[in-house]
């Protein structure tokens, strides 16, 4: 809010350039609906719907995102921004000419818009159903597998300080889809890594290539036969954490706010590329 319109073109600039076209406009749309959701909100709290703190009423706008940089890109190779707010926390790490993009978490409310001009916008537009796609492709023993609980999560687990929490691969893993199968989950994947620049989604892309693709598990809590109510899955492999739930929303819409989150674990930040820099200067 404190930019003035140059300094937001340039912000915009610098958006374009560490993402893709669906990235892009996903990182805008989402700072887009926090407007949606403040008169949301505030209609909420005025027919009583709702009982919410006007602080945090007021504090979801458009104006509440935050940019943040480290290091100076002009005098060191090694540098990073950030993007942050309310459903966004978008990080980007540069060094050696290589881009980390990874934790990027994503969250929409309302996922869809319900009335109004922008009535039926999805920021998030695939998440949900390519998740949804593949569950319905599964045979009744391997969606035993998949299905790994009823309750599901108040949030996604390795969400903000909470790395690491998930200590093990859990679900249905890979080497047990058929090739139809294995096509819907890499498509999945693809949704989530092709947010960033062709070339660092390519990067990470290839690197879970390497791994195996049959390391990767995808696992699912809740309804399994319905997508219109409270769930949650994740994608797990070597490098690669993928969280999707959804929560109840501010108008108690239980299918209509989303959180989403893709990670490295192993390379979050670029902390492998670092790790392995430092160890080599100190050698």
């Amino acid at each position: 809010g404190d930019l003035n319109n140059d300094q937001r073109r340039r912000l915009h600039d610098l958006m374009r350039a560490s993402t893709s076209s669906q990235g892009y406009q996903k990182l805008a749309g989402i700072i887009r609906l926090d407007e949606i959701l403040h008169e949301e909100a505030s209609d909420a709290v005025r027919d009583g719907t709702r009982d919410l703190p006007d602080e945090l009423v007021e504090s979801w706008t458009a104006e509440n995102y935050w940019v943040s940089v480290f290091g100076d890109p002009e005098k060191v190779s090694t540098w990073g921004w950030q993007l942050s707010g309310h459903h966004l926390a978008a990080n980007f790490t540069v060094f050696d000419g290589r881009l980390s993009f990874t934790p990027l978490f994503l969250g929409a409310e309302p996922d869809e818009v319900m009335q109004g001009l922008d009535a039926g916008w999805k920021v998030l537009a695939q998440e949900a159903d390519r998740g949804f796609e593949l569950l319905q492709s599964l045979d009744s023993e391997q969606r035993s597998k998949a299905v790994i609980g009823s309750a599901v999560p108040a949030d996604i687990i390795e969400g903000p300080g909470r790395k690491g929490q998930i200590e093990k691969f859990s679900g249905l893993p890979a080497s047990e889809l058929n090739a139809a199968q294995s096509a819907l989950l890499w498509a999945l994947v693809r949704e989530y890594v092709g947010n960033a620049d062709h070339d660092a989604a390519a990067a990470q892309l290839n690197k879970i290539v390497a791994d195996g693709l049959d390391r990767i598990y995808f696992a699912w809590i809740g309804p399994a036969d319905q997508i219109d109510g409270k769930y949650y899955y994740r994608v797990h492999g070597p490098s690669i954490l993928i969280e999707y739930v959804v929560e109840e929303g501010v108008g108690g819409a239980a299918a209509n706010h989303t959180h989403s989150i893709v990670r490295d674990p192993g390379n979050d930040y670029g902390a492998d590329w670092l790790d392995q820099h430092y160890e080599a200067s100190h050698d």
